[in-house]
């Protein structure tokens, strides 16, 4: 039903699949209790309940155990700029351009929310 499909510096991400719908429409990220001490890992989770925005990745819920954090996301296929980079190593100049601007218009959206980190 879920595999990990990625890691980043703070936990693993896995494709969760909605029964009903048959297909994949859930990301689920799980970061290890050790790690949640850092600030950083509480920023993210704040910032995804907080700021909504066509180029953030959407906060579904989040829900902790003993040993996990669990931030519900939204799927967005591809992965991450992390994955894309290490498929491609080398981005043409168009695809570079395309990047850095939706990556101004996330840290607009961030800039103009009602958040401190």
């Amino acid at each position: 039903m879920d595999r990990v499909n990625e890691l980043d510096e703070f936990g693993k991400i896995s494709n969760l699949l909605d029964p009903d719908a048959e297909k994949q429409t859930f990301r689920r990220k799980s970061q290890n209790w050790p790690n949640l001490r850092d600030e950083h890992v509480k920023a993210e989770r704040n910032l995804l309940a907080e700021v909504v925005s066509n180029c953030i990745v959407k906060l579904y819920c989040s829900f902790q155990d003993e040993e996990y954090l669990y931030l519900i996301i939204e799927y967005l296929p591809g992965g991450g700029m992390m994955t894309l980079l290490m498929g491609k190593d080398t981005l043409t100049e168009d695809e570079a351009r395309f990047y850095v601007g939706e990556t101004v218009l996330a840290i607009k959206s961030i800039h103009g929310a009602v958040f401190k980190f």
